[in-house]
């Protein structure tokens, strides 16, 4: 990524930040109608501990951020998100998905983060799984 930065101008770079600014603020009006916004925490179910990432998703080749393109953008923008366990997939597989608040509002996701677990339960427990190793 450094080697990438290196061949950008000022320009670019002060054009990049002109783009955030306007995404944030996208993003931002998007909390005027919404207490939150719902995504999976990743675009694939889990892949072996040996692999950094998984190769394909939905049978397409994907690079080493392929899986975290619902996470990135929060990221960019500085909202607050917590990704929590939703249960399993039909071959055992843990799902989890992301919550995300509007900027700021790190409390207010933290309690309803709580609330969610007291109401459901936890979603999973490690000794459910069997650990291939």
């Amino acid at each position: 990524m450094a080697q990438e930065g290196e061949g950008l101008s000022a320009a670019d770079y002060v054009e990049a930040l002109a783009t955030v600014a306007s995404f944030r603020r996208r993003v931002a009006a998007l909390f005027q109608d919404y207490d939150l916004i719902f995504t999976p925490s990743a675009t694939a179910l889990p892949w072996p501990a040996a692999e950094a990432f998984p190769p394909e998703i939905d049978g397409r080749p994907v690079g080493p951020r392929g899986h975290a393109v619902y996470t990135g953008w929060v990221n960019v923008v500085g909202n607050p998100g917590l990704a929590l366990p939703l249960g399993f997939s039909k071959a055992g597989l843990p799902l989890g998905g992301q919550f995300i608040g509007r900027f700021g509002s790190d409390s207010s996701l933290l309690a309803f983060g709580r609330s969610f677990e007291h109401t459901h339960g936890p979603a999973w427990r490690f000794s459910q799984m069997t650990l291939a190793g």
